[in-house]
């Protein structure tokens, strides 16, 4: 599947043959994350030292069970130009096709910047490692440019509120038996 995006992708753009350019990084911020459960966070999905970056795609998984991605938004790296979000599949915990193009002439975009924001929400306890698939990173003459990344850690934790509730318990019913004891 990632060759029928490349190749819809290149057409689009009017392929050309040059070098390859130089290799990206795309990254999570925050790296890690604690998030309450019932609780919303962003998750900014960077690019880092990109070279004439035209356009770029993605996929999104994650543990449904444990988080929800409740949106894909533009990050403003592309600024101008057009970015489609994916669509988000909450059952099986992905989000599939999320892409970017600028539109026009070019050159592309150089530097560090955000591509795509996910708005997440923790569902229940527990950890999920969010990761992107089907990578692609193309520069103004449709070559592709290399990339790495790193998935990022997302824990679940209890409510700050129901924490201190089941402590206020533990602590009710260790009061009540030692008052029995006596």
């Amino acid at each position: 599947m990632p060759n029928l995006h490349y190749n819809i992708l290149a057409i689009a753009l009017g392929a050309l043959t040059v070098a390859p350019s130089p290799a990206a990084m795309l990254v999570f911020e925050p790296a890690a994350t604690q998030l309450a459960a019932g609780a919303s966070t962003n998750i900014h999905i960077n690019v880092i030292d990109a070279v004439d970056l035209y356009a770029f795609q993605f996929g999104v998984t994650f543990d449904p069970l444990i988080l929800s991605i409740d949106s894909v938004t533009a990050g403003g790296f592309l600024a101008g130009g057009l970015v489609f979000p994916g669509a988000i599949d909450p059952v099986s915990g992905a989000v599939q096709l999320t892409f970017g193009t600028l539109l026009g002439a070019p050159p592309g975009v150089s530097g560090t910047g955000t591509l795509a924001i996910l708005r997440v929400t923790g569902r229940q306890l527990g950890h999920t490692t969010v990761t992107l698939t089907d990578i692609l990173l193309l520069d103004s003459s449709a070559q592709e440019i290399p990339v790495s990344f790193d998935p990022v850690a997302i824990t679940v934790v209890p409510e700050p509120g129901t924490a201190l509730l089941l402590a206020l318990a533990l602590a009710g019913v260790a009061r009540g038996r030692s008052i029995r004891a006596t």
